[in-house]
């Protein structure tokens, strides 16, 4: 999935607030000041890889805080992971030495939405700011967080060795992903997590993640896209998965442990959960039994009662319950 934002013919106030509006989602929220509003002009692009997002962003100079109240309001718990293309960046991580960080191109560095900073940028008049922006979930990163957080704010160069290779990927992958399928796009994003992981790794002290903790979430990622895009079939089942991964049963038991639920619970409530949404979704109501088996459950009996026992009614009940008064009805 790819969006993205133009700031063109608007007034000056009016781009600035969009540009905000768009960091606030993107990103984080976050205070933006700009000194010549009527002068600014931005760009940004966002593409969905699977367990990651990638960011584009062209600007005019400004300077931007995420504050603590800002933090205790949203917080999408995730490092972000940057790449300066044009202009300059001066960072500061709150609670530092105060001094900053200066960034340019080629240069990497690393955020994340939890801890309070400050950045500025400079641009030139005929050449933005461009930075791309790396987006991973904290959960998802191989990598002890005490141990990142010591990379927080710091120039990591990104000129040579898996700083530029992970650069090169990323631009690939932005440029190609609209000819990708959702699968693609998931192999697209673990990889790039994969690398980012390793990129970051290097910088620590040198040692990569742990070749089986990395090939294990990279075949979990896999194996949670496959039982998303699968989910109409009735004939998904563990044992289809695993065959699907050229996993034996054991060994896709094994890495679903550590989550707590099994393969089996797993497809299940995401049935329940595609389910749950569309009986109460807008447009012709299509029938109980057609949407249970549209989900892939082969029995209307089975069908409601997993259905009570996540949601603790029927699915007519909860149908019924989200219908507007017959007075409301157009």
């Amino acid at each position: 999935m790819r969006s993205a934002l133009s700031t063109g013919a608007m007034t000056g106030k009016e781009r600035v607030e969009l540009f905000r509006d768009a960091i606030a989602r993107d990103v984080a929220p976050m205070r933006i000041t700009v000194d010549a509003p009527e002068r600014f002009a931005a760009r940004a692009t966002q593409t969905a890889l699977g367990p990651v997002r990638l960011a584009a962003f062209r600007y005019s100079s400004l300077r931007s805080h995420r504050t603590p109240t800002l933090i205790r309001r949203s917080d999408p718990e995730s490092y972000h992971l940057a790449l300066v293309g044009d202009g300059s960046m001066q960072m500061v991580m709150d609670g530092s030495d105060g001094h900053g960080t200066t960034l340019s191109r080629g240069d990497w560095v690393l955020f994340d939405t939890s801890h309070p900073f400050r950045y500025e940028t400079v641009a030139r008049a005929d050449r933005p700011t461009r930075v791309t922006i790396l987006q991973l979930p904290r959960h998802e990163v191989p990598l002890a967080q005490d141990r990142l957080d010591r990379l927080l704010g710091q120039r990591l160069p990104g000129d040579t060795g898996l700083g530029r290779v992970l650069g090169d990927y990323l631009s690939s992958a932005a440029a190609e992903s609209g000819s990708c399928t959702p699968s693609d796009l998931d192999h697209l994003g673990g990889a790039a997590l994969d690398l980012a992981a390793a990129f970051l790794a290097h910088h620590l002290d040198g040692a990569a993640p742990p070749g089986r903790t990395v090939r294990a979430r990279s075949v979990l990622r896999r194996v949670d896209a496959y039982i998303d895009l699968n989910l109409g079939d009735p004939r998904l089942n563990p044992v289809t998965v695993a065959a699907a991964h050229g996993l034996s049963l054991r060994s896709l038991y094994l890495m679903f442990e550590e989550r707590g639920e099994g393969v089996a619970a797993l497809i299940r409530r995401r049935r329940l959960e595609r389910c749950h949404a569309e009986l109460i979704a807008g447009g012709p109501a299509p029938g109980i039994g057609a949407v249970a088996t549209r989900w892939g459950f082969t029995s209307a009996g089975a069908f409601s009662r997993a259905f009570r026992a996540r949601y603790g009614v029927s699915p007519r009940e909860h149908r019924e319950s989200h219908r507007p008064p017959a007075g409301d009805a157009p």
